[in-house]
């Protein structure tokens, strides 16, 4: 992310951080403590006018309450946005943040998948070529399979 925040920043960046130039001549080139990534991180926002941190599938990171946490004072310290996805997980960190459950909308969003995957059987030419009633099964078996995702 630091290096999109840089890429996107009108400012002369390297001069205020000396750090990174620091690094390049040590055999070290990528900071590794959480302290340090989060420094560059806020002073990178800081470049950008109204920076957005994405980070999906976060319930995939082991540590991913630490990680929320650390995030939710990044966010306030960078005055950045942060757009977070996730499997619901009950815990009172989550409750902590705004948040919009797409459980509520699951037959909408499994019609949707349906709707998708029906057009990809319809429109590449290689599926095209499959016998109709193997395609009917693809399409019974991943809609079955995706369980609204």
């Amino acid at each position: 992310m630091a290096v999109q925040l840089l890429g996107l920043s009108q400012e002369d960046w390297i001069t205020k951080f000396p750090q990174l130039t620091r690094r390049k001549s040590s055999a070290k080139r990528c900071p590794a403590d959480l302290g340090d990534l989060r420094d560059l991180l806020v002073a990178a926002a800081k470049l950008v006018p109204r920076p957005v941190l994405v980070i999906d599938a976060l319930d995939e990171c082991k540590e991913y309450r630490d990680l929320l946490k650390h995030l939710e004072h990044l966010a306030k310290d960078a005055q950045l946005r942060l757009f977070v996805t996730s499997r619901i997980e009950h815990d009172t960190i989550v409750n902590s943040f705004s948040y919009i459950s797409l459980m509520d909308h699951a037959k909408e969003m499994q019609e949707d998948i349906r709707v998708h995957i029906k057009y990809q059987l319809k429109t590449h030419e290689r599926l095209l070529r499959l016998p109709g009633e193997l395609r009917e099964e693809i399409l019974q078996k991943l809609s079955e399979k995706a369980n609204g995702m």
